[in-house]
Formats: structure tokens, C-alpha cells, sequence
């Protein structure tokens, strides 16, 4: 995600600072930028183009940018956090709004700049805006889509929860545990501990002798008491406590009664102990001699989770294996009456022998190791019994057999309780249900949702008591109720809520039974009703009757939210228009049609056939009282020559310029006459026709030439010459390809508005939805472009041919292609030298008029290639010329 994101901030920082480097962005822009990390931030503004690689130790650019936040601004960089840190949603939003407002200004920039500028004048700045508007456009589609597949993602994260993962019972406690313990801190000695060779005390004297002796027992055993002599550690036993004594005898001997002594363990010897079997590091162990199993096993390294915690073995040489179960211990808490371990004891994991997986409904899920006891009851309260929410009579088990197949059990607490389980059983606990049976669920577009309580008395206006439960956009006449008979079949009514609060509830007010479903529509979103409606659909399909289909009805034609809808008991069509939402504006109510399968059940060889019911009228009272059977179709017909949508948009040098509504079929002097005619300063011979089809036409023809034009720079990099002039030849066909792919289709259409004007109306261009017509202030200039010394505009003269124009601008450059110049007249059209030979005609002084653009192209290496980049080249300065002219719209 944190990738997505900075590539959005560098197309940000692309369009916004790139092509105008002393311009601020916004605060949210701001903000989003400062979100990223300095790595992030670095690597962004570099692909932008806005910083450059420097060497270490060197000032960055980054602070000599107007949006970058230095040090005098007190601003500390380590305090930016980590953008996978924040909520990606959150800061697309902000950079959206950032786009939007330098969008707004960017147009507001655009007409500022047109006024005062004729066209051709204006194609040189315009050209810039309009590249740049078009680029925050795609930009702003793009985070919008990010956006909606980002909320998407996180429906799908609320909805579907993954299943929690099963571990084996009791490894986490040790596995966890291991780095806890500190083995050279000592807290108590047991009384039975048996002293060693290597062991530390520490001798206390005070009274009538105050001394402090640190002493080792040695390795025969004997210690060398400073005042007294050697004494032997196991003279009176093994035991530490059987040594404290015989030291406080030695010292009242040989010291006298007046000297009291204090012994302590100061350090205890260390011992080997060996670990075999599933640890995840067996092997010789370290461990202090009053380490007991439980050290060991904490001190282990980790425990295999195939180890058997019922079964630890302590391997001692002279006396039988002894096992310790620690589920006790886990479980109970019981401290078992555990020795402490002896140089050469052998700690032995066995590996498990069966076991039982337990989830759900569970007081802790988790794999548990059988022991002798392996009934339903005895598993259940190994796993601590069951949860808050579980359902005993509900138990699934399932287990696999001799062939590897998979059986279920279902298995009920108490009736089940002394089922027998094996290994590798799974006991899945069910869990309540969360609707209680005795009680009323209302959904839907209401502000209080949920369940309310049911009795035998208990009907519609008592869950519904008034309008104020009803959000704004619940439609209030037409709603459901999903019920349940006592078969299971689901059974749909409708009611509608206005009704029922009127004077007279009458039939509306009708009991409740339990579980009824109360389902309240929204009146205004398609996408929310055909939502809540298409469950019910789907219940209804499960108990369609054969020749008699399911009781689901449908309507189309004009109506607000035509589609299938429940057919409830006794619906008419009138209940079906209601149900759609109503007719629109352009139904025509004086006649519509249902369409009806029949079947003759009585004829064994009857083929279903369809039936059409004509209703003379949808506002008269027997077509409105027809009744629907299950599967009618009713078709609600448009109003002939009804066309909601048939605008068009007139700008620029006329009288009345703006929005105009026209009739089917309608001609564009009609049109200009409603809007007065063009104004003294028109040029219509420069009039731009955009249409919505010729767009969508220009660009699958400019997306079938960048397929072209991609394969032919794939094999001119394949070629196997290597002259300067092919790699020129290659990088300057990527620029222009690239320019072509973020080139906007006009869409326009090369008319002459003068001509059209002066036809008869009957010849005239007919005017579709959609159309617009801008009609330029008339021009005083002719602009050169594309390879020559100083692409500029120039005054017209009619006495200049397309050869002293181009000298004007300093002549051909070195890349100039002179055998392919051609001419984007005002109106659009392209003319070229190529086959009507404007060049030789003598008369060429006079094809350059107002308004025109004279574009030389590119000499490039030739090829087979080559007419492909020129045709680019073309496209490209054409749709240029286009979006100057338009730029007002």
C-alpha cells in the first residue's frame, strides 16, 4: 500500500511542480507529503524530477523546494511518521482535495489566459493548461479507484474473518517462558538439597567472634573452615540441611557457646543434564543443581509441538523411570512434588501418542494430548468445559477412517457425554443462535434496527408506532416482512407504512408472528432495494411449483427500479407499479402488457406457451385490479419520441450563448437562430463541432496507432544497427509516444459553419444530445510549430506564402522533415503537400488564411516505421490545435 501511495504523490508532484516549480501546493497536499518517510519522501520528489542524486554529505534540494519544510521552520523530520503507519484511505483523501482545488485553479488560470488572446495566440499557452488539466483529471480517476477498491478491501476484512488457527495445548507456556528464568539468581535453597562438590557457602560468626568466610566444597568432599579445621560435608548426611547442622555443632565445639553462626548458599555447583527427544535443541545441558524437571524444560530451547507434556520422562541411573503429567500443573496448578535433578539425569520428551483437536464454542480451543480417560465429558473438561455462548446440544465430530475418509458424528451433552474419543478426532462446538425465537426483527432504513419483543398480541404498529423511526430516504409505500411457516417455506407480504398510520389502518394493521422479518426499502437507491430484495428472490426460487414457477413477478420499462419483485398474496398490478417505485414522468400510463406462461396441465403432449394481457390503461381502476400470477411480466411502455436528455451546448462569439434544448431531428441554423446569430467579432470559419460518438471513435483509432507505433519502436530496438541516428530516431518515437497516450480526443468535426448556415434547413447537420458548437473570436494571426528556430505566431498578411512564414520563425532546424509540412486549418482540417501538391501550385499564397497553424514535423530515420510517427505527429498537434480552440468548454 505504501507504494501506491507514493506513486500517487509522485504523479501529484509531477503535475503540480514539475511544469511550474514556484508553485505551492496545498496544505493537504502538504500534509500527505510530510506523512511520508524521508526515504520515501526522497525517493518520491527524485522520480518526480524535482531533486537530483547527490553525493553524501551534500544539501539536499529537497529544502530549496517552496513546499518543503526546512529546519527554520522548526519542523524535526524524525517526527513524520511512517506512512504504512497511517490510514491509506485517509491520506488519499487529502491528496484528492489537494487536486481538486489546484484543478479549480488551473481552469480559473486557463480562462484568465484566453482573454485578451486570439485563438493562435492563445494555442501557445493554452496548450500547456490543457495538458495539465487533462493530467489532474486522469490523476483524480485514478485515487478515486484506489479509494474504492481500499474501502472494498476493508468490507471484506469486517465480513469475512478468517478462522483462528488451533495450537497444541501447553507449548506456548514453556516456549514462551524460556528466556524468563535466570538461572544465576537464586531465591531459596530446598532442605533437601544435596550439597556438592563445587558448591559455595557462606559462613556467618557473630557474638562473642564476629568473622565472614566464603568456602567451596572441594572435590573429596571436605571444607576448610579457617579457624576450626577441615571438615567433611557428608559427614552427618548429603543434605544442605544436615550440614548447616553439623557446622553450628563444630562452632559451638571448638568456638565456644558465646559464637552463633548463620550458613547460606552463596552459589550452587553446576550440573550436566541431557535432553532427548522432541526438543527443538536436545542435547547436554548446563543447568544449576537446584534446577528441578521444570527448569529443564524451560531452559530447553523450545519443545517440539509433536513432544508428549503427559509423559516427561526423568531418566535416573539406580531407580525406575519416573513420569510426570504436566497438564496437571497447566490445568490445575498443581505443583507436583518434583526432586531436583542430579549430574547425568536424562530428561526424556516422548512423542505424543493421540490426540483431539477442540474448537469453537470452547473455553480454550487448542489440540489437546489424550490420556487415560478419553470420554466426550473428559475431553470437554480438559479444554476448561464450555464457553459463554455454546450450545451442548449442538456438538459436530468429525473423524477420519482406515481409508482416509472423512466422517461427521453429531454428538449432544449430556445424552453423549461417555462417547469414546480417538485420535485425530475434531470436536467442533456449535454456538447459539444470536435471534431469539419469541422475538421481531426490524432492518432496513430505520434509525433503531434490531429485535424487538413478540407476544400472541402483538401486531405491525407495535413494532412500527410512528414515522420517526423512519430515516429520510425509507420509502414509505412499499416495504416487506419475510416470514416463516410452520412447513419452513418462506412467505413474503408487503405493507406500506403510510397506510398504516392513516385514519383507517384497516387491513394494514394485521398480527405478527414470531420471527417475522420487518424489511424497510430505500425509496431513492436501486443498488440498496435489489440488495435487500434478491435474498428473498433466491428463497422464493427453492419452492417454485413445477408448471407454476416460484412467486416472483417482474416489471420493466419506465418505472423507477424495474426488476423482479415477491408476488404477495393477492397482488395486483397496481401493487407491482408500487412496488417499482411508480412510473416515471415518460411512462405512457394509456397502455401497457402482461406477459403470461401458460401450460395446459390437462393435455399430456402441451407445450408452454406465452400469453399477453393487454391493460387498456395503467390509471383506470379494472386494469389496476388485475391480478398477477406467479412468473407475469408487465411492461410499461415509453412515451413515443419521449427524450429526456437533448441538449446542446453553444459558446463563444454568439449572441446568446449557453444551454439549449432541441427536438428530435432538429437542424443547427435552428439552433443559432434561438440563439441570435453570431456576434460582429465571430470567426466561424474556425467554429469547433465536438460530438460525444466521434470522441469515443478517436480513441480507439489513437489506441490501435499506439499499438502501432509500440511495435514498431520494439523492432527499431531490436535492430541490429547501432548508429547515432537510430537511437535518436528511437528516443524521440517513445516522447512522442508517450505524448499520444496522455493526448485528449476532441471529438470534432470539420464543418464549415458560414456554409452550414446559408443551406436550406433541410441540409443542414442535425444536432444530436450532447453536441457543441464554439465559435472562436475572429483571429488576426497564423502560428508556426514543430521544427523550426523559434516556434512563435505571426501576423497575417495575405502577400506571405507557407515558405516566408517559416522564415519568419528562423527557418527549418537541423530535425526538420521540409518534405512533410503540413497545414491544421481553422476549422480542423489537415492539409499536406502529399497528393494535392499545395507546395508546387502557384496559388499556395492563398492557403494560409486566419487562424491557421503551420506544423513541421521531424526528419526520423526512415523505415518502415516512419509513416506510423508521422501519422503521431499529426494526431498530436491536430487534438492540440482542437483543445485551444475549446478551451472555454
Amino acid at each position: 500500500m505504501k507504494y501506491l501511495i507514493v506513486s500517487v504523490v509522485v504523479n501529484l508532484l509531477y503535475i503540480l511542480c514539475l511544469p511550474l516549480h514556484g508553485q505551492k501546493l496545498s496544505p493537504q497536499a502538504q500534509a500527505a507529503i510530510d506523512r511520508l518517510s524521508p526515504a520515501q519522501r526522497a525517493k518520491a520528489l527524485k522520480e518526480a524530477g524535482l531533486v537530483s542524486s547527490q553525493p553524501k554529505g551534500s544539501e539536499s534540494s529537497l529544502t530549496a523546494l517552496p513546499f518543503s519544510r526546512n529546519r527554520e521552520n522548526g519542523t524535526n523530520e524524525k517526527a513524520n511518521p511512517d506512512i504504512s503507519k497511517q490510514d491509506p484511505v485517509l491520506i488519499l483523501s487529502e491528496l484528492e482535495s489537494s487536486l481538486r482545488l489546484a484543478l479549480e485553479q488551473e481552469k480559473q488560470n486557463l480562462s484568465d489566459a484566453e482573454k485578451g488572446l486570439s485563438s493562435s495566440a492563445f494555442f501557445q499557452v493554452g496548450k500547456g493548461y490543457n495538458d495539465r488539466i487533462y493530467d489532474m483529471e486522469k490523476l483524480l480517476a485514478e485515487i478515486k479507484s484506489a479509494k474504492i477498491n481500499l474501502l472494498r478491501d476493508k468490507v471484506l476484512q469486517v465480513q469475512v474473518t478468517p478462522e483462528k488457527k488451533i495450537f497444541p495445548f501447553g507449548y506456548d507456556f514453556f516456549n514462551e517462558s524460556i528466556q524468563r528464568l535466570n538461572q544465576a539468581s537464586i531465591t531459596s535453597i530446598p532442605s533437601n538439597y544435596n550439597v556438592g562438590p563445587g558448591d559455595y557457602l557462606g559462613i556467618e560468626l557473630f557474638g562473642q567472634e564476629n568473622a565472614g568466610y566464603s568456602v567451596m566444597i572441594g572435590q573429596n568432599g571436605m571444607i576448610q573452615f579457617p579457624g576450626i579445621g577441615p571438615l567433611n560435608a557428608f559427614e552427618k548426611g548429603g543434605s544442605f540441611q544436615n550440614l548447616k547442622n553439623l557446622i553450628k555443632e563444630k562452632v559451638r565445639v571448638h568456638l565456644g557457646e558465646g559464637v552463633q553462626v548463620s550458613v547460606s548458599m552463596e552459589q550452587v555447583r553446576q550440573i550436566k543434564v541431557f535432553l532427548a527427544g522432541e526438543f527443538k535443541q536436545p542435547g547436554v545441558r548446563l543447568l544449576s543443581a537446584t534446577s528441578t524437571i521444570i527448569e529443564a524444560l524451560l531452559q530447553s530451547g523450545g519443545l517440539n509441538e509433536y513432544g508428549s507434556l503427559r509423559k516427561v520422562t526423568l531418566k535416573r541411573k539406580g531407580r525406575p523411570d519416573t513420569i510426570y503429567d504436566f497438564y496437571s500443573l497447566l490445568i490445575n496448578g498443581d505443583n507436583p512434588a518434583i526432586d531436583s535433578l542430579l549430574e547425568g539425569d536424562v530428561v526424556f520428551l516422548p512423542r505424543v501418542d493421540s490426540r483431539v483437536t477442540l474448537k469453537g464454542e470452547i473455553a480454550r480451543p487448542a489440540i489437546y494430548e489424550l490420556g487415560n480417560s478419553n470420554s466426550l465429558k473428559d475431553v470437554i473438561r480438559l479444554a476448561g468445559g464450555f464457553g459463554s455462548r455454546a450450545y451442548p446440544s449442538e456438538i459436530r465430530l468429525f473423524r477420519m477412517d482406515e481409508y482416509g475418509h472423512k466422517s461427521l458424528k453429531s454428538l449432544s451433552i449430556p445424552s453423549d457425554e461417555g462417547f469414546k474419543i480417538q485420535n485425530g478426532d475434531i470436536i467442533q462446538v456449535g454456538s447459539s443462535t444470536d435471534f431469539a425465537k419469541t422475538a421481531i426483527k426490524l432492518t432496513g432504513e430505520v434509525d433503531h434496527l434490531g429485535e424487538y419483543e413478540w407476544n400472541k398480541n402483538t401486531t405491525l404498529s407495535d413494532v412500527i408506532s410512528n414515522k420517526f423511526i423512519f430515516k429520510e430516504n425509507a420509502d414509505l409505500n412499499y416495504a416487506l416482512i419475510r416470514r416463516l411457516d410452520d412447513n419452513g417455506n418462506v412467505k413474503i407480504l408487503s405493507f406500506s407504512p403510510n397506510d398504516l398510520f392513516a385514519v383507517s389502518q384497516g387491513s394494514q394493521n394485521f398480527p405478527l408472528h414470531q420471527k417475522d422479518k420487518i424489511i424497510i426499502l430505500s425509496k431513492f437507491n436501486s443498488a440498496t432495494r435489489e440488495r435487500v430484495i434478491r435474498p428473498l428472490l433466491r428463497e422464493l426460487s427453492f419452492a417454485a411449483e413445477p408448471a407454476v414457477g416460484s412467486n416472483v413477478v417482474s416489471i420493466n420499462g419506465e418505472v423507477h427500479f424495474p426488476g423482479d419483485y415477491p408476488k404477495t398474496l393477492g397482488m395486483k398490478a397496481t401493487d407491482l407499479i408500487i412496488a417499482a417505485g411508480g412510473m416515471k414522468e415518460s411512462a405512457y400510463s394509456l397502455v401497457a402488457e402482461i406477459s403470461r406462461v401458460k401450460v395446459d396441465l390437462n393435455n399430456s403432449q402441451a407445450e408452454a406457451y406465452i400469453e399477453h394481457i393487454l391493460l387498456d390503461a395503467l390509471q383506470t381502476k379494472d386494469s389496476l385490479k388485475v391480478l398477477l400470477e406467479p412468473g407475469d411480466v408487465l411492461s410499461v411502455r415509453k412515451i413515443p419520441a419521449w427524450q429526456e436528455d437533448r441538449v446542446v451546448v453553444l459558446s463563444g462569439e454568439i449572441k446568446f450563448p449557453g444551454k439549449y434544448t432541441i427536438s428530435k431531428n432538429e437542424k443547427l441554423g435552428e439552433v443559432f437562430r434561438r440563439a441570435g446569430g453570431l456576434t460582429n467579432e465571430a470567426f466561424p470559419h474556425g467554429a469547433v463541432f465536438t460530438r460525444e460518438v466521434l470522441i469515443s471513435r478517436e480513441e480507439e483509432q489513437k489506441q490501435k496507432l499506439v499499438q502501432q507505433l509500440e511495435s514498431d519502436i520494439a523492432s527499431l530496438s531490436l535492430s541490429p544497427t547501432a548508429e547515432e541516428s537510430s537511437r535518436k530516431a528511437n528516443s524521440v518515437a517513445q516522447s512522442l509516444l508517450n505524448r499520444l497516450k496522455t493526448s485528449k480526443s476532441a471529438g470534432r468535426l470539420v464543418i464549415d459553419l458560414n456554409l452550414q448556415l446559408q443551406k436550406p434547413e433541410e441540409s443542414q447537420i442535425t444536432l444530436r444530445n450532447g453536441d457543441k458548437i464554439h465559435v472562436p473570436i475572429f483571429p488576426s494571426e497564423v502560428s508556426v510549430l514543430g521544427e523550426v528556430q523559434f516556434p512563435t505566431s505571426h501576423l497575417h498578411d495575405p502577400k506571405l506564402s507557407t515558405d516566408n512564414y517559416i522564415n519568419l520563425s528562423g527557418g527549418f532546424s537541423q530535425n526538420a522533415d521540409e518534405k512533410r509540412i503540413f497545414v491544421v486549418k481553422a476549422n480542423g482540417a489537415v492539409l499536406t503537400n502529399k497528393g494535392n501538391g499545395w507546395f508546387d501550385n502557384q496559388q499556395s499564397d492563398k492557403i494560409i488564411q486566419l487562424g491557421d497553424v503551420i506544423v513541421v514535423p521531424l526528419n526520423l530515420q526512415k523505415g518502415k516505421w516512419l509513416e506510423t510517427l508521422t501519422s503521431s505527429t499529426q494526431i498530436i498537434y491536430q487534438l492540440a490545435v482542437a483543445a485551444a480552440a475549446v478551451n472555454s468548454f
